[in-house]
């Protein structure tokens, strides 16, 4: 069998995680990268929450619930794309 008929190795989904995320030093995940998906939760949360007619802090608490739950994944994905894609 040629080199050219070699099947290659097969990297498993662990191996590629381990190798992207196990060094302490590496930084593609830096510790500020939350810190714009909380915000930006925090901040729609507290217009939502004071907009509303009555229990405000309910509300707030309810917003930041859901969907900033969803808004901070969004924005915290969004933001580590951008950093490990170096966007301009």
């Amino acid at each position: 069998m040629s080199d050219k008929h070699k099947i290659p190795n097969r990297v498993s989904a662990s191996e590629i995680l381990k190798s992207a995320f196990v060094d302490a030093a590496d930084t593609r995940l830096p510790l500020w990268l939350p810190i714009p998906g909380a915000l930006i939760t925090l901040v729609f949360a507290t217009y939502i929450g004071l907009t509303g007619e009555s229990n405000q802090i309910k509300l707030i608490l309810a917003t930041i619930v859901w969907p900033g739950f969803g808004i901070f994944l969004g924005v915290t994905v969004a933001t580590w794309l951008g950093w490990q894609l170096e966007i301009d």
